[in-house]
């Protein structure tokens, strides 16, 4: 009995020991079997792989539809209330600026064609002028600038022209015509009421005081093909040609007896057209109505007589007299 109970505790050992070896190959190998499939697993132990490095992004996908707009948030806090700005008037700003391409170049040593924002010199508005800051010497026409530098893309603006030993002088130059005009501003090119209540023949005077003078004035008509300036009265029981009111006097201090539009002594343009208010005078102001403003305007094209040197206005010292004039600028146009 000894013998037969120690050979079955020696196989018993034996079959534990076995046991336990096929447990450690099986955890070596990591073999893998189906323990719910019923299917045996596979005699050949299946190793598992090292993980291998991440593969390289795919292309971008297409765009997704945009989603629907949300909801409106709560409105905000109002913020409180700032502090008053101070108040400037922009013409004061201006005012520091300058009024013409001389105080910009003068008073602040700008130098840099190209446009400024400056004040207005004749109604004290702002305004963007071209400055050109460039001097021509010789030249007295700006159609003569556009032929010396072969084109036509110039900025219309100021520009300043020089005789030979003299100071510069400044003109405007309008390319946006062909030819080109050169314009001779002055202090009296808008509008402006007499206040004077004067009654004799000529009593009041308006003298406009020009960019150019003299020999810089007499180069630029004795270059330029044509002139013109314009001149205007607009009168309520104010005579002008009538009774030989009212007149201009030339640049060589002629008294001139026609008005602006016509050319014969005595003559307003509507007496020359046969069409004033009424046609028994030859400006539509010797009607004389204290009840009805007139007017009489038109240009002066006589380059011999221009630009004027003073407009001479009366017969203004009733209560509803009073009369309105205006004079323009003097335009040349193209080069001899």
């Amino acid at each position: 009995m000894r013998t037969v109970f120690r050979f079955l505790v020696a196989h018993l050992l034996v079959m534990v020991s076995a046991q336990q070896d096929d447990a450690e190959k099986l955890e070596t190998c990591n073999v893998v079997c189906n323990c719910n499939s019923g299917e045996k697993a596979p005699s050949t132990p299946i190793q598992r792989m090292n993980q291998g490095p991440p593969g390289k992004v795919g292309p971008k996908g297409e765009i997704g539809v945009t989603g629907p707009k949300g909801l409106k948030g709560d409105t905000g806090v109002k913020g409180e209330k700032g502090e008053e700005a101070e108040q400037l008037d922009i013409s004061q700003i201006l005012s520091a600026i300058g009024i013409s391409c001389q105080d910009l170049k003068s008073r602040y040593g700008i130098k840099t064609s190209g446009y400024y924002l400056m004040m207005n010199e004749h109604d004290k508005t702002p305004v963007y002028n071209y400055c050109d800051f460039k001097v021509y010497e010789g030249i007295y026409t700006c159609q003569a600038i556009q032929d010396r530098y072969r084109t036509n893309a110039r900025n219309s603006g100021y520009y300043e022209f020089q005789r030979p030993d003299s100071a510069p002088f400044r003109v405007y130059c309008n390319f946006s015509q062909t030819p080109a005009a050169t314009e001779v501003h002055h202090d009296r090119m808008i509008e402006t009421k007499i206040l004077s209540s004067c009654e004799s023949n000529g009593c009041f005077s308006a003298a406009p005081d020009y960019d150019a003078k003299g020999e810089d004035l007499e180069q630029i008509l004795k270059n330029s093909v044509s002139c013109r300036q314009y001149i205007k009265l607009r009168c309520q029981g104010v005579q002008l040609r009538r009774n030989e009111v009212s007149w201009w006097v030339s640049r060589d201090g002629d008294k001139m007896t026609y008005w602006g539009g016509a050319t014969r002594s005595g003559y307003c343009a509507c007496g020359e057209s046969n069409s004033c208010l009424d046609n028994s005078y030859k400006c539509n102001c010797d009607q004389n109505s204290e009840s009805t403003i007139a007017s009489d305007d038109g240009y002066l094209t006589d380059k011999s007589k221009l630009p004027l040197r003073e407009v001479k206005v009366g017969d203004m010292s009733g209560g509803n007299e009073m009369a309105w004039y205006t004079i323009g600028k003097l335009e040349c146009f193209g080069q001899l």
